[in-house]
């Protein structure tokens, strides 16, 4: 069975919102919707240099890059290239995916949020394993509660669906 058609894309959307990286194979956000969602024009202003917005577009795809290895967490690896297929080609998860980046961007701005993934977790001053650092600390708890709300946090996939072998290779 496909993925339901009320629920697929053709092909993955780059639309304003979104734009989809076919070498990384994910979606990430566009620069001003990032901007208009977050409200976060002086972040983006505070870390470019030289009136370019090469760091903000880099934050962008780090922002992506973590959303996307947060929900792969969950799969099976076995499921990877189904996963991929599905959060490409799926509108609810391409809303999903969208809104948890946003998300990402809001809580990265307030806490640290995904730079605490590349924390050591290591007290140098006692010189001990700080224990309480978990892959879960790089979104928000709101983030998480999306990831669980369209099932992104679920080890099966919610739709028994096959992967669109012609479209793969040509897409992708």
């Amino acid at each position: 069975m496909a993925i339901p058609t009320y629920d697929k894309l053709t092909l993955p959307l780059s639309d304003g919102d979104m734009t989809y990286n076919k070498e990384k194979h994910r979606y990430v956000l566009d620069l001003d919707y990032a901007v208009y969602e977050t409200g976060l024009a002086d972040l983006i202003e505070e870390i470019s240099i030289d009136g370019t917005n090469d760091n903000a577009l880099w934050l962008m795809d780090l922002v992506s890059h973590v959303c996307y290895e947060y929900i792969r967490s969950f799969k099976d690896s076995r499921f990877d290239k189904r996963l991929t297929y599905y959060l490409a080609h799926s509108k609810s998860m391409r809303n999903a995916i969208k809104k948890l980046m946003v998300d990402t961007l809001i809580y990265t701005n307030q806490e640290g949020g995904l730079f605490t993934g590349y924390v050591t977790g290591i007290n140098l001053q006692e010189a001990k394993n700080i224990t309480t650092m978990h892959l879960e600390t790089v979104v928000s708890m709101v983030g998480k509660q999306i990831v669980l709300n369209y099932g992104l946090g679920e080890r099966e996939f919610r739709y028994d669906f096959d992967v669109d072998m012609d479209n793969y290779e040509v897409t992708w």
